[in-house]
Formats: C-alpha cells, structure tokens, sequence
C-alpha cells in the first residue's frame, strides 16, 4: 500500500502538481504512517503549474460567450479580479484578455453600425467573431508554455507589466 502511494506522489512531483517540498514532506507522512492514506494535495497557486493551468483557463474563458452571452465578458473579469492582486502572471494575463474583451466590444459596436453599408458590418462582425475564437485559443496556448501574448487588433485599456518571471508567488495578507 505504501509503494502504491510512494509511486503516486513520484508522478505528481514528475508532473510538477507539487512541489519539491511539498514531496518530502508528504513522502515522510506516508514512510511514517503519521496519517492513515495519502491525500492528493488542495488545488494551489504557489504552484507554477497550477498558474498556467489558471491563466489558460483565463483566456480560454472567453469562448463562454459563445455558448451564453455575455458569460465571455464576465467570466475572464471575475477569474481576474479574483487572483490580481495576489498572482502576478494572472494580472498580466487578465489585463491582456480584458483588453481583448473591451476592444471586441467596441469592435462589435464599430460592425452594428457598418451593417446598413452593403452588408459590410456583417462580414466585420464575422471576421471579429472568429479572431475572438482563434485569439483566445492562441493566448491559451501560449500561457499554458508561460509565454505572455498579446492579443492583435486590442486597445491598450490596461497597462500589462511585461516584466517576466519563472513562477509568481502568492502575496498572501498577514
């Protein structure tokens, strides 16, 4: 049973779900039978994994739109707004996404108003509804190999700090 568990928490470490530290300490709870099974560790954004998995998750959440209106614009705000102030990677990576989302709003706005021109809105709003798929899955890519990228045709509603970084730590409050 040990083995078993020993050989599961060696594919987490491989994986990088957990980090160096977190494996010795679990390694010696289960060499020592300190507690009864092994626990998968919580979901954590300490993790440079876990951020890219969140990140990806970020610009991949605008496609919710697709699906239901406006859950494009307000899922990737409040993924956002929820770890910004605590993960660097996910400010720069929201703050891009959001540019995005501001400046297909407009964009779209810009397409309504072309329709009465020969029809020249609706290929606008066409050729804006397809960038919006393939930038978000392009971003998700990209975050997922911890590159920064920046959405084409975007307005700079928010400022992004390019400064680059291995792994974010979390800021927590004491």
């Amino acid at each position: 049973m040990k083995i078993d568990e020993l050989e599961r928490l060696q594919k987490l470490k491989e994986s990088g779900a957990i980090t160096e530290e977190e494996y010795t300490k679990l390694k010696a709870k289960i060499i020592d039978g300190t507690e009864g099974s092994f626990e998968i560790p919580e979901f954590d954004l300490n993790n440079e994994l876990n951020q890219k998995r969140y990140v990806t998750g970020l610009h991949l959440s605008v496609l919710l739109g697709s699906i239901v209106p406006w859950l494009g614009y307000v899922a990737p705000f409040l993924m956002w707004f929820l770890k910004k102030d605590r993960i660097a990677r996910v400010d720069r990576h929201g703050k891009v996404v959001l540019n995005w989302v501001l400046s297909s709003v407009v964009l779209s706005i810009i397409g309504w108003i072309l329709v009465p021109l020969f029809g020249l809105g609706f290929l606008f709003l066409g050729a804006l509804w397809l960038a919006n798929i393939l930038f978000s899955i392009i971003g998700a890519i990209k975050a997922n190999d911890g590159e920064l990228w920046h959405y084409p045709f975007s307005f700079k509603f928010f400022t992004v700090n390019e400064e680059p970084k291995l792994i974010d730590t979390v800021v927590t409050e004491e």
